[in-house]
């Protein structure tokens, strides 16, 4: 049996149903519920060059190898910036540091124990965003061909979907 991992960075895109964690952020963006700006990054794809990695692998990759597949790091300001572009929402000018993030982590998580209700940022979120560390595409661009969207093209299909799908 041929095996081939795909190892995708944090996906983005339309037709995201679930939504997902970024796609969460994304509704919460546009519903004007993102009042600051977190520090960091994080490795950046959208869903559909996963899927093109993953039916690409299927026919080219060899068995037993791993490809990551991850467009390139994007700072959350950078994200934050995109969506209000493309979107005509204002973006929020407050940006923390990580020491401060981290203190509002710690109250949104005891807020969220205390009401049962999910926490939209956690110290273990933070936590990846503050990795010091980058990733390559190159092995799977190089080998089974993948292609990136552009992040602002990837933004702005994402909200084009959560708008035409009811979810703002």
């Amino acid at each position: 049996m041929r095996i081939v991992l795909i190892l995708p960075a944090g996906m983005w895109g339309p037709r995201d149903a679930a939504p997902t964690g970024f796609g969460q952020f994304t509704i919460s963006f546009l519903k004007g519920q993102i009042p600051i700006i977190l520090p960091g990054a994080i490795p950046f794809v959208d869903a559909r060059d996963v899927a093109s990695a993953m039916i690409r692998a299927v026919h080219t990759g060899a068995s037993g190898e791993r490809f990551i597949v991850s467009q390139r790091m994007v700072t959350v300001a950078e994200i934050v910036r995109g969506l209000a572009k493309v979107s005509g929402k204002t973006a929020p000018r407050v940006r923390l540091s990580f020491p401060i993030a981290t203190v509002f982590a710690l109250i949104a998580e005891t807020l969220g124990q205390l009401t049962s209700q999910p926490v939209l940022l956690s110290r273990v979120a933070l936590a990846a965003l503050s990795d010091d560390f980058d990733v390559s595409s190159a092995k799977a661009e190089r080998e089974l061909g993948v292609h990136f969207h552009p992040v602002e093209e990837t933004l702005r299909d994402t909200v084009d979907w959560f708008r035409a799908n009811g979810y703002v």
